[in-house]
């Protein structure tokens, strides 16, 4: 599916370009700002970087606010090479009217736990975290954006690697089997960026020219998947797909899926997570139609509704 007008940038941050917005097509994957050759960037732009969180306490020494300003000098680049017919050649009106997508955050909330804060100093450390998203919207509406889709974190105590490796003799599960606390600390994150969602767009809002900020429940629609499984069709919802050692997560540190000790499970299975952390493709098509459709948006807004 193809849409005239904007296009999309996407930031763990990616700029989404709205002429080229892939809807749930296979094969519209974004390139990422870093690919050193073959990049296409008709469609957007991935700034995204695996392992990152929002501060700089992450090993990976590349956070949010790294990669706003990788944003700004790909788009000064962009002005410099565009005159010479080089560069992404992506326009003044196109970065103006592309979707600036932020999801990121889980990260942060395993950091949290792993410096062994109680969860109120966890709520604590992920306020700031969730501050620093607001920071970054207003980075790049000083460049010029007007149009922002911010992602929350999903239920980070579902997962098989967080099930399997932080789980501790009496930890509180709760009605799916997930880890209470790390869901728990999702929810409260999730409520500060919420909160800053509507700060921002009063803040950023009114006048012809005013932005949109719109804040998807990525929690809602994540949880529902473990929740209530059998509801579409998936087996063994906290059980990853590829992974060793079997139920109940089939998860083992050194011995992921990749590694030679690894196994997927057998074709015709539907699981909800492929390798521990990552979702199937099954459980992704689930959730990006329910992206789609505007129902976990606040407020209520059709990602297509942008691209005009």
């Amino acid at each position: 599916m193809r849409m005239r007008g904007s296009r999309i940038a996407l930031l763990l941050l990616m700029l989404l370009q709205c002429g080229g917005l892939p809807g749930i097509a296979v094969g519209s994957y974004l390139s990422p700002y870093m690919e050193s050759s073959g990049s296409d960037f008709t469609s957007g732009v991935n700034f995204a970087v695996a392992g990152a969180a929002v501060t700089q306490k992450s090993a990976i020494p590349l956070g949010l606010d790294t990669q706003v300003n990788q944003f700004l000098h790909f788009k000064n680049r962009t002005r410099e090479l565009r005159p010479r017919g080089a560069g992404s050649m992506i326009a003044e009106s196109e970065f103006r009217d592309a979707v600036y997508a932020i999801d990121i955050g889980q990260n942060d909330i395993t950091l949290a736990f792993l410096a062994n804060l109680t969860l109120p100093e966890v709520e604590r450390e992920l306020a700031a975290s969730a501050a620093m998203v607001a920071d970054a919207v207003r980075a790049l509406r000083a460049s010029g954006a007007r149009k922002f889709w911010v992602y929350n974190t999903g239920p980070i105590g579902c997962l098989p690697q967080t099930l399997a490796q932080r789980q501790k003799p009496g930890d509180e599960l709760d009605a799916a089997g997930c880890l209470a606390e790390y869901n728990a600390a999702a929810r409260s994150f999730n409520a500060e960026l919420a909160a800053a969602c509507r700060r921002l767009a009063a803040e950023l809002g009114g006048g012809e020219d005013g932005a949109t900020v719109v804040c998807t429940d990525m929690y809602a629609i994540k949880y529902e998947l473990f929740a209530n499984h059998s509801r579409y069709g998936f087996e063994r919802p906290l059980m990853a797909c590829c992974g060793h050692g079997g139920p109940p997560y089939n998860y083992a540190n050194l011995k992921t899926c990749g590694q030679p000790t690894a196994t997927a499970c057998p074709e015709g299975e539907r699981h909800v997570i492929w390798d521990g952390v990552h979702y199937t493709e099954d459980a992704n098509a689930i959730v990006a139609r329910k992206i789609l459709s505007g129902d976990f948006s606040s407020p209520r807004t059709k990602l297509k509704a942008l691209c005009k």
